[in-house]
């Protein structure tokens, strides 16, 4: 990944904006009206804004936007209210927020209880045990929907304590 993130140029903000404008209008040619979208970031949803003002956005969005570990700090916690404050329109709107657990099974980084079958790796969890029980109860404290990728036995046995844990706590 970080040789193509070193050759392949990224898009710059107006070329994002095209493609977003550009599966907008594919999507609502196929009849689509509402999309949940889990994981954009705080760009993601300006451009959807600029979008909504230019009067392009013809499917409603739930923009659900990452939290990376080690979770929430006082900034990020400030961040996401002015973002749950500025995005709650009918056609665009805050969407709560996605954190990743682990991988996928195909790379053996999706975090697992035993070794996979076939090698003695286990994967690895990206997040901490702590922080990320401390950070499902805070959001969910706010009121934040939380979304958890989660692809691993171990992985998911920690969102399930994660949710078990805020749901207890709140």
């Amino acid at each position: 990944m970080d040789l193509v993130a070193r050759v392949v140029p990224q898009p710059t903000r107006a070329e994002r904006k095209d493609a977003l404008r550009r599966a907008i209008a594919t999507a609502t040619s196929l009849g689509v009206t509402r999309v949940h979208s889990l994981g954009g970031d705080e760009e993601v949803l300006d451009l959807l804004a600029e979008l909504e003002r230019e009067g392009a956005l013809s499917v409603r969005f739930d923009v659900a936007v990452f939290v990376d570990p080690p979770g929430l700090t006082p900034e990020l916690r400030r961040r996401l209210a002015d973002v749950r404050a500025t995005y709650r329109g009918e056609r665009l709107a805050f969407g709560g927020v996605k954190l990743m657990l682990d991988g996928v099974i195909d790379s053996k980084t999706a975090a697992m209880l035993e070794p996979y079958a076939d090698d003695t790796r286990r994967g690895e969890s990206f997040w901490k045990r702590d922080d990320y029980l401390r950070t499902v109860a805070e959001l969910d404290a706010d009121g934040v929907l939380v979304s958890t990728h989660a692809i691993g036995d171990a992985s998911n046995r920690l969102a399930l304590d994660g949710f078990e844990a805020a749901a207890k706590a709140n």
